[in-house]
């Protein structure tokens, strides 16, 4: 039997990662936004992915966790966009001088998997209750059920698939 659903979590995924757990093969894959502080990373996140975060935790920054920031809505993202300089707008463009001082946002395809709410004091996910191999669950939220901020913590979990640029 598979758990019911909890308001701090969401278990949409039934993908079998330990022989004899789950059933079913529906991942939820969700289209949204990153707002890059840092353009510079621009153009090795569309060249290698977004990346988890790794090493130390970054005070008032990682509400619901460890990870990539992402958004339902691009106006949440663009509030954390940087203009782009000179060089960053170089690496994007054939055109660069089109864009510079421009602010840009990336929209992503997120593989969500099992969404948790997220904690700034829990900087992985929780184990989802129940299984025997103590599998976290794929996704930080800020909400389980219906989440406008989620967080990869996995390299592989988003795919940029456009760059948006905006005066």
């Amino acid at each position: 039997d598979t758990p019911r659903p909890s308001p701090r979590t969401n278990r949409t995924r039934r993908v079998p990662q330990v022989a004899g757990e789950g059933r079913g093969t529906c991942v939820r894959t969700l289209r949204v936004w990153h707002g890059c502080s840092a353009p510079e990373r621009l153009a090795p996140i569309c060249a290698g992915g977004f990346r988890a975060a790794s090493g130390e935790r970054r005070a008032g920054v990682d509400q619901y966790g460890k990870g990539c920031y992402f958004a339902r809505d691009a106006a949440l993202a663009a509030r954390y966009a940087a203009r782009l300089s000179e060089e960053a707008a170089a690496a994007l463009a054939e055109h660069p001088a089109r864009i510079v001082g421009a602010r840009c946002v990336l929209l992503a395809l997120f593989a969500a998997g099992d969404v948790a709410e997220g904690s700034h004091d829990r900087p992985r996910p929780l184990r989802i209750p129940g299984l025997p191999s103590g599998r976290r669950f794929d996704t930080m939220a800020d909400r389980a059920d219906d989440p406008s901020i989620v967080v990869a913590t996995a390299e592989a979990q988003a795919y940029p698939a456009y760059i948006v640029c905006f005066e």
